[in-house]
């Protein structure tokens, strides 16, 4: 199968294990057989991968009926905000995007269990929009549209032998708070940069285990909040509706809660420190792992602004060292070679960066991996001391922080993770 090709009106029909890769068979016109070293299932909520795992996907459903769709709203009074509308009726978000369409999820109350539409369609949804928003708004020209009956469930285990599970294929959860895409995105996030190891470097699969053990608490989170949320949100007593709407008025006119909660949301808070490799980091080394990069804004060598992020789009981890010139003349060259030491018994996995403290105002060496940190962003965002090395994954998490001086906890980091 050539690459970065997405094929259509096929779908897979069994997946065989064998011991150091996966034959997936596909049916389309024909049926033909693609071998891969590893599998990763992200066909969704009805995932066909899941399925022929016989995985378990453990959860039940809320009952709460929903209709959701991208639609353009002729003269909207909704504009630049998202807005949350709620009464005995039901429930009514909407989330304008920047160019013509507009999200639209809207909780009929006269419409759940067998009331609900066995297909939403223009007419369905224009009126339960018109009955919970209480006057008609003019929608048109949907993107799509659909309706679901809300549930939570979860997959028993996100690996088995070569075949991976991610996104919906993993875990559902409630529309509530629009969390599904992000959560998937992270998911492939944090296991592609594992399988490009394991692949192209030669690492041992067992890298691929710390997938689950990162992603799966994180998803239990969510639906644990979510199911919650749709609880609330779906109360019928006028008594309790008129209180819920009472208190979220309240609480939501604090600025510091409303972004609280939007960071929430966007899932920006969520780490992997709760992790068994994490918590021995921290006993190693005072600091724990999986601590989530901020953006940070440097300076190169040429006095150019870079974001730290950019440096993270070659798939190298960044060891990002901190000090000032005094230190890195006299410390950079044994650095650079104890670096390319490593990264040619493990493959070219580290990516020296040299951050020197914004005191540096002397000509630099003009060398790819020197950088200063002008701003004090870095500093000051990811908590560095003079003599720090930190070491940044391609997912924008922290595999170690310490003292360039303790020189075995580096070891020991590296080893712990990486063999």
């Amino acid at each position: 199968m050539p690459p970065k090709k997405v094929e259509r009106g096929k779908r897979l029909t069994n997946l065989i294990q064998e011991h150091n890769g996966v034959k997936a068979l596909i049916q389309g016109q024909t049926e033909e057989e693609i071998s891969a070293r590893f599998v990763v299932g992200c066909d969704g909520a009805h995932s066909s991968t899941r399925k022929i795992l016989q995985m378990p996907f453990e959860g039940k459903s809320e009952g709460v009926s929903v209709m959701l769709g991208d639609v353009k709203l002729k003269q909207s009074p909704f504009r630049e905000y998202l807005n949350l509308i709620s009464n005995k009726n039901g429930l009514l978000f909407v989330a304008p995007f920047k160019g013509e369409y507009t999200r639209i999820i809207v909780i009929d109350l006269t419409k759940q269990d067998r009331h609900f539409p066995s297909k939403v369609d223009m007419n369905t949804f224009r009126a339960s929009i018109s009955h919970v928003y209480g006057e008609s708004l003019e929608i048109e020209d949907p993107y799509w549209l659909s309706g679901l009956t809300t549930s939570h469930r979860h997959a028993a285990s996100y690996r088995d032998g070569n075949v991976l599970l991610a996104g919906d294929a993993a875990h559902v959860h409630n529309p509530v708070g629009g969390q599904g895409m992000n959560i998937g995105f992270q998911d492939a996030v944090n296991i592609a940069w594992k399988l490009a190891y394991v692949i192209k470097n030669n690492f041992n699969p067992t890298l691929l285990d710390s997938y689950q053990q990162e992603r799966k608490p994180i998803a239990a989170e969510i639906i644990k909040k979510t199911s919650r949320m749709i609880n609330v949100i779906s109360m019928n007593e006028p008594w309790a509706i008129q209180t819920r709407n009472n208190m979220m008025k309240l609480l939501l006119q604090r600025t510091l809660l409303q972004k609280k909660v939007m960071k929430n949301l966007s899932q920006l808070t969520h780490d992997y420190t709760g992790t068994a490799y994490s918590k021995h980091i921290l006993k190693l080394t005072g600091k724990p792992a999986g601590v989530r990069v901020p953006p940070c804004l440097i300076v190169t060598a040429t006095w150019e602004n870079i974001n730290v992020y950019e440096l993270l789009r070659s798939g190298e981890c960044l060891c990002l060292v901190y000090g000032n010139e005094h230190f890195f003349r006299k410390k950079q060259t044994v650095l650079q070679r104890a670096m390319e030491t490593f990264n040619k018994e493990c493959g070219n996995i580290l990516r020296p960066v040299f951050l020197l403290n914004n005191e540096s105002r002397e000509k630099l060496d003009e060398s790819e991996n020197v950088f200063i940190d002008l701003y004090d962003e870095a500093k000051e965002k990811l908590d560095l001391q003079l003599y720090d090395v930190l070491v940044i994954r391609p997912d924008a998490h922290t595999l170690f922080h310490t003292s360039i001086r303790n020189v075995e906890a580096v070891k020991k980091a590296l080893n712990y993770y990486f063999r």
